[in-house]
């Protein structure tokens, strides 16, 4: 993917992400996944380890969305900096 893509790419990411609708969607999962982990009785382990994966789910839902929009404000820098002059010297 070129910087021109991942540019566009991040900048999709970050509407997405700064929608309110998505950012309340994701709010109210990860609350009613802790809330569940909450009220889940200790010796239901199996029920406790889905709802962590759960959790987890979302959180890495929105890393990869973090990760995509940060990948975009790098590219807008490289892009940047292809356009300044070239600098002679020894470095």
């Amino acid at each position: 993917m070129n910087f021109e893509q991942e540019v566009v790419r991040g900048g999709d990411a970050e509407r997405i992400m700064n929608d309110p609708l998505v950012q309340a969607a994701l709010a109210e999962m990860e609350a009613s996944v802790v809330d569940k982990i909450a009220a889940c009785p200790p010796e239901n382990e199996k029920y406790q380890q889905k709802l962590c994966m759960m959790l987890g789910v979302v959180r890495i839902f929105r890393q990869i969305f973090r990760s995509h929009i940060e990948t975009g404000r790098m590219a807008v820098e490289q892009l940047a900096d292809q356009k300044k002059p070239p600098r002679f010297g020894v470095f």
